[in-house]
């Protein structure tokens, strides 16, 4: 069941990137910038690497290291703190 529950967190938050990504690009056709598109779409690239690469980090070490399971609170403070800043 957590599974399922993840997979459409995961899908729902796609779904909004999606639309957002659309929405800016539709922008900045309306207001003559289409030169600024491969920007968006670098940025997209960029930020959905880098989110997976973290998450592929967090999961190896989360679940890999022998000394996860006394780092696990650390982890798990450290996910739920640093997006802040960036929201």
């Amino acid at each position: 069941m957590l599974l399922s529950q993840a997979f459409f967190v995961l899908f729902r938050e796609a779904l909004e990137a999606a639309v957002l990504v659309a929405v800016t690009l539709q922008f900045l056709d309306r207001k003559g910038h289409p030169e600024i598109k491969a920007e968006v779409w670098k940025g997209t690239v960029l930020g959905a690497a880098l989110s997976v690469t973290i998450g592929i980090i967090l999961v190896r070490f989360r679940f890999t290291s022998p000394a996860a399971l006394s780092v696990n609170r650390t982890t798990d403070e450290f996910v739920s703190v640093v997006p802040l800043p960036l929201w």
